[in-house]
């Protein structure tokens, strides 16, 4: 599926404040710059992006359109967001086409989204900011780790 950028930056936009949008558009820029050389450097660009849109599970699954398949399968299997198609599916939608996800997102903004759509919403996004925490946990282990290991060799 071809999402076009613009219309995800747009997107986000319209739901996040304006510090968090300025502060996510900062580190989303690193991505088609191509800025990010090595594993560490795309695990911790992904969980900026799930730290800054965990609200809003359905601008995730269009972050996933942008990756690799790689980090499309550790997004949905480790930080357990949904599929473009799974997000298009609780929204009465057959299919997650470009259209149908603006109204998607303006439904959101215009709060006019029903009851089974909202728990989605909710219970998507509590699952999306434990899994996020655990990573970033689990990063910082190792980045200190990493810190011991260099210190030991005599580098700092």
């Amino acid at each position: 599926m071809n999402w076009q950028l613009q219309n995800f930056i747009d997107s986000a936009k319209c739901l996040l404040s304006y510090k968090v949008y300025n502060d996510f558009l900062t580190v989303f820029n690193q991505l088609p710059q191509q800025k990010l050389q090595n594993r560490i450097q795309w695990l911790q660009f992904i969980l900026e992006i799930s730290s800054f849109l965990s609200d809003f599970p359905e601008l995730l699954s269009v972050f996933t359109q942008f990756l690799s398949d790689e980090w499309k399968q550790f997004c949905f299997g480790t930080l357990k967001i949904c599929s473009i198609d799974e997000t298009a599916e609780v929204f009465g939608l057959k299919n997650a086409s470009e259209q149908k996800f603006q109204e998607i997102i303006n439904n959101i903004k215009e709060n006019t989204i029903n009851q089974t759509q909202q728990e989605y919403r909710t219970k998507q996004s509590a699952s999306i900011k434990q899994e996020t925490k655990k990573m970033w946990e689990m990063m910082g282990i190792l980045q200190g780790q990493m810190k011991c290991k260099k210190d030991d060799n005599g580098t700092v």
